[in-house]
């Protein structure tokens, strides 16, 4: 097993250099309490490597070692740790080998957020080896035009017209058939791809909306926006310069962020959309009540929009099933937000809506995405 302290750098910075030493030898005599005479080595700067019987090397046992604080001068530090293991039959032959089996199980236990360890097994290499497959197609296939954006139409429930439309990222492979945006996504924030693809997917929004003007200036257009793009430093001026490229009316785009991409950096993205807000887009938040972000973020947000998630639409119309949706739509009334529901596939799930006073709609029962000419004919069909 490899044993991982996490924050153990922080520490470092905040207490010093001593007591980070004091604490990593108490650490290694905790550990070294677990017997069943086990070998154990500091392989990393924060990192044990840990041999021993597999019925003593458990999850179990070894998270215990760490319920307790660790004495390190007068300090006395509760801290947590991961852990990547790997048992005798999975373990290749050489040492050096099994060392980077159970690393690549560590670093898959450090992206766990509910259970803090992992074991190797033999499917991993090839879903690492079927990842980097994955990523160099789609870089590939961005770079020789492949992805396409559709739209999928938004609705007013009260006056039942088109009111603007969200962009949707698809990818057609060279057979002619579609990857999953819940596979190829991930995969793009996961190798960096997703800050290109996501200027691209601006600039092409713009571009419609500039279309769009001829005929249905009224409409406006909303981009799913996701972490890495915020962590960019030129992402507020690239978003501006993009519109302005355009002659875009600033209000015609709307940003959509989802509930989750909160917990990492609220800060950065609160200031970002500060901005933005400030030169007249608007800003939604998708899949809200889905997420674990704390309600004090809703009142930091500039936001125009409330999107309810569909996981709290499927079954709205259903006898006791409401009550979250009247939750958020209520709570957007409170707040003077928009509230738009999404998923809709039934009538009756729009009736209870209209009912809970919601105020637009998208899902399959009005429109499914759709490529942009047939947007535009879908449009001039409507008016």
């Amino acid at each position: 097993a490899l044993i991982d302290i996490n924050h153990f750098s922080d520490i470092n910075d905040a207490l010093g250099q001593d007591i980070g030493n004091q604490l990593l030898t108490a650490v290694g005599q905790r550990i070294q309490s677990i017997g069943c005479e086990c070998e154990l080595a500091r392989v990393g700067a924060d990192v044990f490597g840990i041999i021993g019987p597999a019925d003593c090397l458990t999850p179990e046992k070894l998270i215990a070692l760490f319920h307790q604080p660790f004495a390190a001068g007068e300090q006395h530090l509760p801290i947590n740790a991961c852990f990547g293991l790997c048992t005798k039959e999975h373990a290749q032959s050489s040492g050096v080998q099994v060392l980077n089996q159970i690393n690549i199980a560590l670093n898959i236990a450090k992206k766990n957020r509910l259970e803090h360890f992992a074991y190797y097994h033999s499917d991993i290499e090839d879903q690492m080896q079927w990842r980097l497959n994955m990523i160099r197609q789609l870089r590939n296939d961005f770079a020789n035009n492949c992805l396409e954006l559709w739209y999928q139409p938004q609705l007013s429930l009260t006056t039942g017209k088109v009111i603007g439309a969200e962009a949707l990222l698809r990818w057609r492979t060279a057979d002619g058939k579609f990857v999953s945006p819940a596979i190829f996504i991930p995969l793009a924030e996961y190798s960096g791809l997703i800050i290109e693809i996501g200027d691209w997917v601006i600039s092409q929004a713009c571009k419609q909306l500039k279309i769009l003007e001829e005929n249905f200036s009224e409409l406006s257009i909303s981009v799913n926006v996701s972490i890495p793009q915020f962590r960019q430093d030129n992402f507020v001026d690239n978003i501006i310069n993009t519109m302005t490229q355009h002659e875009i009316k600033p209000n015609k785009l709307e940003l959509e962020i989802t509930e989750n991409i909160l917990m990492d950096e609220p800060q950065i993205i609160i200031d970002a959309l500060t901005k933005l807000k400030a030169q007249g887009i608007s800003i939604a938040l998708d899949d809200f009540g889905t997420g674990f972000s704390s309600l004090s973020y809703l009142q930091k947000l500039p936001l125009d929009r409330l999107k309810v998630d569909r996981a709290f639409v499927t079954d709205i119309h259903k006898e006791g099933q409401s009550v979250i949706a009247e939750t958020i739509i209520n709570l957007g009334k409170k707040m003077q937000l928009k509230v738009i529901a999404e998923g809709i596939e039934e009538i009756e799930q729009q009736d209870r809506l209209i009912e809970l006073g919601c105020d637009e709609v998208q899902g399959f029962y009005y429109a499914k995405p759709m490529p942009a000419d047939e947007f535009i004919n879908f449009l001039h069909q409507q008016s």
